[in-house]
């Protein structure tokens, strides 16, 4: 009897103690009535998406995922995320707003009312999304050779991808216009065609990958002036666009009209007597005009046949008037024999290495020349410390004159009119 007693409070002492004994809530996978397990999850640059199965028969009253980039194990002091649902299945948690190119340590968990069951540790890293362009040639005044690479090891699939452009700055596919060059990550590249000459444009190369479109950063690409007027002589000229005009880079050099009809010649010695067309080629200067250009009066600028090539023109007072202000808005046009703007001076003419006084940038490319003109009966201002005169096509309507623009050595623009019989070069613009 006595040895039946000692059995019979010893299994009470084993029962006692296996009722207090806390369960592990940090790491079992099942406590014989749920099991969590997580499988394969789908990945992106910043997020995860975890499948997770809770099997059993308890009550649960909260089940999620947990996770960290640090902790090998995560328990739901850590990072958590719960799920809407409270019954044994399958369900998903997003984890977003991650680390690009890290290492993630998930399990899924199930809270019952008397402990927390976790699944055993899955590792993911979330992918690296790299979308560059890598290289803008070939440009051509209408088309330009892209090159572009997309590096991403995610488990998203990799859609269309390719190029878009536009005028203003971060282009999109839904926006602008856009080319889609295959899928998939890599390397790839195309030439887009059928851009403006003379323009900026912003580039993006994209890549739908999930569904979600991303971006690489503008690149910008100008498309060239390769337009190059030609007069009736054969000379072709460089140009560059100044605002919305197009100007040609060097003063015009025909001994023709557009027609053909040859601008009669004259010299040193009698050009003051001109009522009609007519030009010089700067006698002892003659070797001078492929620089410089050559010299007409204004009745040459005037003639209906046309002194520019076809499409340009020789610009007016207005049209002088708006590149100044393109150049320096707070330039002052209305201004007769008085100065219009340094700011639009400096940046319309040429730099001279031989000029040491001459301060100017050249910034807008129009690279005008101090070449002089001939008036009153002698040729002057040519060269260091000279004027770049430039005629326009506006006749001044109380007088005999016409309007003119000269860049000055000190920079100034300077708005004034001189007698029609004036040799001077012309600039033409485009129409």
């Amino acid at each position: 009897m006595k040895y039946t007693k000692i059995i019979v409070l010893a299994v009470v002492l084993m029962a006692g103690i296996f009722a207090c004994k806390k369960s592990d809530d940090t790491n079992p996978s099942s406590n014989g009535t749920v099991t969590v397990t997580i499988g394969q999850a789908t990945i992106s640059e910043t997020s995860i998406t975890v499948p997770v199965v809770v099997s059993g028969n308890a009550t649960i009253v909260q089940r999620g995922v947990c996770w960290d980039s640090i902790q090998t194990t995560p328990t739901i002091s850590n990072h958590k995320k719960a799920d809407s649902g409270t019954t044994s299945g399958s369900f998903s948690v997003l984890i977003d707003q991650l680390t690009p190119s890290t290492t993630y340590y998930v399990r899924g968990y199930v809270t019952t009312s008397s402990q927390t069951v976790y699944s055993p540790v899955r590792v993911y890293t979330t992918g690296s999304t790299q979308l560059t362009i890598d290289g803008i040639n070939n440009i051509t005044d209408t088309s330009a050779s892209i090159n572009a690479s997309l590096i991403y090891s995610g488990a998203l699939q990799v859609g269309a991808r390719g190029f878009c452009w536009g005028t203003q700055a971060s282009p999109t596919i839904i926006s602008v216009n856009h080319d889609t060059i295959g899928s998939g990550a890599g390397l790839f590249s195309a030439t887009i065609k059928g851009l403006q000459s003379f323009t900026k444009y912003y580039v993006r190369a994209y890549a739908i990958i999930g569904g979600n479109v991303i971006y690489s950063a503008d690149s910008i690409l100008t498309t060239t002036n390769r337009i190059y007027p030609r007069d009736v002589d054969g000379n072709t000229y460089d140009t560059v666009k100044i605002g919305t005009q197009v100007w040609m880079k060097q003063n015009l050099k025909t001994t023709k009209y557009r027609n053909g009809t040859l601008i009669p010649i004259v010299d040193a010695l009698n050009w003051q007597g001109s009522t009609t067309g007519a030009c010089l080629d700067y006698n002892i200067y003659a070797a001078n005009v492929a620089v410089f250009g050559n010299m007409y009066n204004w009745y040459t600028v005037a003639n209906a046949a046309g002194l520019c090539p076809q499409d340009w023109h020789v610009p007016s007072d207005g049209e002088w008037n708006r590149l100044v202000m393109y150049l320096d808005p707070g330039a002052d046009t209305t201004c007769v024999a008085c100065n219009q703007s340094l700011v639009a001076g400096s940046a319309l003419l040429a730099t001279d290495p031989n000029d040491p006084n001459l301060n100017s940038t050249n910034s807008s490319g129009f690279t005008g020349l101090l070449n002089g003109h001939y008036y009153n009966g002698l040729f002057e201002y040519q060269g260091p410390g000279g004027i770049c005169y430039q005629w326009t096509s506006t006749e001044k309507t109380t007088s005999s004159d016409a309007f003119y623009r000269a860049l000055y050595s000190n920079l100034s623009v300077f708005h004034y009119y001189y007698p029609k019989n004036t040799l001077q070069p012309v600039r033409c613009l485009r129409d």
